[in-house]
């Protein structure tokens, strides 16, 4: 891991995560190597990332952790199981660090999301979040009271029919 010098880090936004599409949505055709690869990605790449930063946050300022997981893991409508799978564990994860983290002065939220318009998809256009819709909501999370910890909030556009946990 590079070293950052005498900073100390405030804030850690893990948006990291994602899924293979290769994957099969006939749940029996998918390999123990297909859910392995969408773990380690999704699961352990959040654990990995959230353990190394840890020991660099600024103690002092309240630091935040924002993760932002997925409505997949909370709902299952078909397509990648392996990615559904993941997504929870992921946020059954932060579920467990949360204690941890919080008797350590750091905050946390599971940044639960439905659909964003990444701008791949034309159709989700009118009915998805924009990046900045989850920026305003990030702002808001690491601007609350130092004395509060926002555990999780479910995000979703008014328009996304339903798709909520």
């Amino acid at each position: 891991m590079q070293s950052i010098g005498d900073q100390k880090i405030d804030v850690l936004i893990n948006s990291a995560g994602g899924n293979n599409r290769q994957i099969y949505s006939d749940i029996l055709n998918n390999s123990i190597e297909d859910f392995d690869e969408v773990f380690r990605l999704n699961t352990s790449g959040t654990f990995e990332v959230i353990k190394n930063i840890v020991p660099l946050m600024n103690q002092d300022e309240y630091p935040v952790i924002i993760t932002m997981s997925s409505v997949a893991g909370q709902l299952w409508k078909g397509g990648s199981l392996p990615y559904h799978i993941a997504k929870s564990s992921e946020s059954k994860l932060l579920d467990f660090l949360s204690k941890y983290l919080s008797e350590k002065g750091i905050r946390s939220t599971d940044l639960i999301i439905s659909t964003v318009n990444s701008f791949y998809d034309k159709n989700i256009k009118d009915n998805s979040m924009t990046p900045e819709d989850i920026f305003s909501v990030i702002k808001f999370i690491i601007e609350s009271p130092e004395y509060l910890t926002i555990d999780k909030i479910h995000l979703r556009h008014i328009k996304s029919g339903g798709a909520i946990a």
